[in-house]
């Protein structure tokens, strides 16, 4: 298990200025001292508001990083970033997926199996008719687009689906998304 603290997890702010170093580590060490969530569920959540704040620089790898030696694999980590599309964009996910791409060719060549499965599940247990029929009263087919991305997300079984609904909460809260698809997801 790795914290924010231990040194190998902040080489990168420490590099860039000792202060600022100090001060994140410290902010850090109170998030990932709540004992309520796991660290693999921390670094779920970090990893998933990084895609939505398109955020791939030195946090982003720091947040990698972490989350690999919180044992998470690069497959699950490449997962938080399709699950988070939907809420962040497309294009933001992408923009995660180049810079994952990157961090692993240059630190993590010997785990690159990662991409060699396309897994998806037998489908979801979630039921989005009701949600996909409000959605149509917005605009008409947006309810037919949000369910196909909806399904996407939700039927790979590479995350459970109790990690999926604490990072679409999680996206948003960090999107303030905080209309129907939030009460969705809760």
């Amino acid at each position: 298990m790795r914290k924010p603290a231990d040194t190998q997890a902040n080489q990168g702010l420490f590099q860039l200025d000792a202060t600022f170093g100090d001060m994140a580590v410290n902010m850090g060490s109170v998030v990932w001292n709540i004992e309520t969530l796991s660290q693999r569920i921390k670094s779920l959540l970090c990893l998933t508001a990084d895609v939505c704040d398109r955020n791939t620089g030195v946090a982003f790898e720091m947040h990698i990083e972490m989350a690999l030696a919180n044992e998470l694999s690069l497959r699950e980590i490449r997962e938080a970033i399709f699950h988070a599309a939907p809420e962040s964009g497309y294009s933001n996910a992408l923009q995660a997926l180049i810079r994952l791409k990157q961090i692993a060719n240059e630190k993590h060549a010997d785990d690159l199996n990662w991409q060699q499965n396309n897994e998806s599940g037998a489908g979801s247990a979630i039921s989005e008719a009701a949600l996909a029929q409000r959605l149509d009263g917005l605009a008409p087919g947006f309810g037919q687009v949000w369910s196909v991305a909806v399904g996407q997300q939700w039927e790979r079984s590479i995350l459970g689906k109790a990690e999926r609904a604490l990072l679409s909460i999680g996206a948003s809260v960090i999107n303030q998304t905080l209309g129907d698809s939030f009460a969705y997801y809760i």
